[in-house]
This record gives C-alpha cells, structure tokens and sequence, in this order.
C-alpha cells in the first residue's frame, strides 16, 4: 500500500516546524510509488528530501540523511525528537510500540525518556519488536534480507545513515549497489545519493509545511 501523503504525513509532521541538520546532511533520493518525501533541505536553487517516509510489504520505513539524527543533542534541537517519536509511532503503527534499538544508544535513551519501551537488540532478534531502529553501513546480505523480511512481515524501521560520508570512507565501492543501506531500500523505491543539502531555517530545515510533489522524482519525472 502506497504512502498516503495526505494523511500519513499528517501524522509525521504533528507539532513539527523544524528540526536540525547535524554536520552536513545529505539527500534521500525518492522515486517508488510507495515512498514520499517528509522533509526537504536546500540543493542549489531546489529542494531535495532530508527524510523520506516509505511502505514496503506491510511494513514501513522512515529514512533520514544523516546518522547524526540518531543522536541525542540533535533530537533535543528543534522539533526533531517530536519528528523521531512521531515515526516511531507511525513505522510500528501503534502508539505504543517496542522498540528494538540495534547499536543506537543515545537514540533508544531519547526515546525511553519520551515514555517508549526500548531495549537494546541485535539483527537476528527483530521479529520480538514493532520497530527496529538501526543504522545502514556494512551489514551482510544475510543480515539485509532479514531485516527486509521483518519490514514486509508489517514491522517498522527508522534508519538514518551519511550517503555522501558513506561514499567517501569507501572510494573502492559503489554507493549504488555496495552500501548496505542501498541495497536494502531498493526494494521501498528510497536511495542515499552522493551529495549534501544546505539549510533553510536557523536551526536545520523547515518542517512547517509537507514538500512540494514534485520533490518525488517519479512525480517530477511524470511531469516532465
């Protein structure tokens, strides 16, 4: 079922004007019919998505563009606590999920004081929770297929990972087709991309109104 931009960003964007941009935050590259852009940073005179929300099987993901967005002085700046907690709800569809935080401390710290439940987990135990929240880098084919196989089962997952910083910490590999992240978010029509967004508000990005349609590529490439 494809994302409602309409209703489902309703629901992201509840009490969200604006979150931060940790270091330099790349791109989310949107372009499946079941994804759509939450939030958009500066790229030259356009705009390009900085988190992405997506459904895959009966599942859902919400992408953001930087690893920073897991950390715990970049979800106090701003709304972006407000944006995870929201996507946190959103991806488990349920307002009152367990969540499973693989290597994510400070994330699962922010969230257990938010009032969530969350325990620390590994790849292999995702099936006992409603939403993973992991960062994408090197993780093994087997590990990917069975997070893919917990998102289409109707899990959620909220992952945040540096494209560009991805890109440059691994010049031998293709971002495309060897960065783990990549290759899992393939399949929910959601990319990282080399490249990095400016800001447009004080603090990080401008949050208090859903993007522009045309920042789907799909959409803009049916426009044209």
């Amino acid at each position: 079922m494809a994302v409602r931009a309409d209703s489902d960003l309703e629901v992201l964007l509840a009490g969200v004007d604006e979150i931060s941009a940790p270091g330099v935050p790349g791109p989310v590259c949107v372009y499946g019919p079941d994804a759509c852009p939450v939030v958009v940073g500066g790229s030259g005179d356009v705009r390009e998505p900085v988190v992405a929300a997506a459904r895959m099987g009966a599942g859902r993901v919400v992408v953001f563009g930087h690893d920073g967005y897991l950390g715990g002085s970049t979800l106090e700046t701003a709304d972006t606590g407000r944006l995870l907690r929201n996507a946190v709800r959103w991806t488990g569809n349920t307002q009152d999920p367990l969540v499973g935080s693989v290597g994510q401390r400070e994330a699962a710290n922010y969230l257990r004081g938010a009032g969530f439940r969350v325990e620390a987990t590994e790849i292999s135990q995702l099936a006992s929770y409603d939403v993973a929240v992991l960062r994408p880098w090197m993780q093994s084919e087997g590990e990917l297929l069975q997070v893919a196989a917990f998102i289409r089962s109707g899990g959620g997952l909220i992952l945040a990972e540096t494209g560009w910083g991805w890109a440059q910490l691994n010049p031998a590999l293709d971002l495309s087709s060897d960065f783990a992240g990549n290759r899992l978010l393939a399949a929910a029509g959601t990319q990282f991309p080399e490249g990095w967004l400016s800001r447009t508000s004080e603090n990080g990005y401008d949050a208090s109104a859903a993007p522009s349609p045309l920042t789907h590529a799909g959409t803009a490439l049916d426009a044209v």
